[in-house]
């Protein structure tokens, strides 16, 4: 096991959702965290905030030299389940580029670890089509990481992160905050028929996940699947959170088209729970409480 006591851990996207809920969990540990993100904005748990485009190689390079980390999350890059043309190039730069400028930029530093956050939507032997172009970025992505690993002996770990949810959630665009917020307030949240199986897992068992990750020694390369291993439709999802706030709002099913070729899956928690130790311990229930109960208290998005 890696004692994060005292060592320099670098956070890229350390403002979204996830970096925001790492970063304290890090401190927690100990570490000194540095957090990375266009902004410059400071999380809680950083002991130091910095501005930088992770695509920008030069920029990069410089910051990761100063920093000399021991541990790397890359948790950077636009994440969009958009099919649309529009966005394949900027998904390009947030997700690849900048992984394989931090891949370079951190494999001149003796013993530094990088972890990588991927997507349930990446391809795999089943489905080898990328659904969308930040599934083909995040899969990209995670081959360079073990490209890294097989010819320069770095230690670079891919985790598959399924669909994410809990308090703080900044985009309340997404299913279940905006559900949330839409019946809080009383009015009637516009979904898809809600059909698709979706792998739900809540943020605190991501970090934990994270963490794990990050000290365990044993470990060097591989891909890990971090969800609770069960699927729950949208629909499902949506009604268990009306019958707790119990909104007179009605959901209105079918109110816009679903996206195109969803992916299916659940998470593969065998070899995480092997390799790991690790497995997920808030059940959907709890999770959504949680959730409604802290968005009850922040009648505002996250910032």
């Amino acid at each position: 096991m890696i004692d994060l006591r005292g060592a320099d851990v670098l956070v890229t996207g350390a403002t979204g959702f996830i970096g925001r809920a790492l970063c304290p969990a890090l401190a927690a540990r100990g570490a000194r965290v540095h957090a990375l993100s266009r902004s410059g904005a400071k999380p809680p748990g950083a002991e130091a905030s910095w501005s930088c485009d992770a695509a920008n190689e030069e920029s990069l390079r410089r910051l990761v030299q100063q920093i000399r980390p021991a541990l790397v999350y890359h948790l950077a890059g636009h994440v969009t389940g958009s099919r649309q043309a529009s966005v394949v190039l900027s998904t390009f730069h947030s997700k690849l580029t900048s992984t394989v400028n931090l891949l370079v930029a951190t494999g001149s530093l003796p013993g530094c670890r990088v972890v990588l956050a991927g997507s349930l939507e990446e391809p795999d032997a089943a489905e080898p089509v990328p659904v969308s172009p930040y599934a083909a970025a995040s899969a990209a992505a995670a081959s360079y990481g073990a490209l890294f690993h097989a010819l320069f002996g770095q230690a670079v770990l891919h985790a598959r992160l399924f669909m994410v949810y809990g308090p703080g959630d900044p985009n309340e665009s997404r299913v279940i905050p905006y559900t949330i917020r839409r019946l809080l307030t009383g009015t009637s949240p516009e979904l898809g028929l809600g059909t698709r199986p979706i792998d739900w897992i809540y943020i605190d068992d991501v970090v934990s996940g994270l963490i794990a990750l990050g000290e365990t020694a044993s470990i060097q390369a591989g891909s890990f699947d971090l969800g609770s291993g069960v699927t729950h439709t949208v629909r499902e999802v949506a009604q268990r959170i009306a019958e707790m706030i119990g909104s007179a709002a009605e959901i209105e099913f079918g109110a816009h088209a679903e996206p195109e070729r969803e992916r299916v899956r659940s998470a593969d928690l065998a070899a995480t729970r092997a390799q790991l130790g690790w497995s997920p311990r808030v059940a959907l229930d709890e999770g959504l409480a949680r959730t409604v109960a802290w968005m009850r208290e922040h009648p505002t998005p996250a910032r």
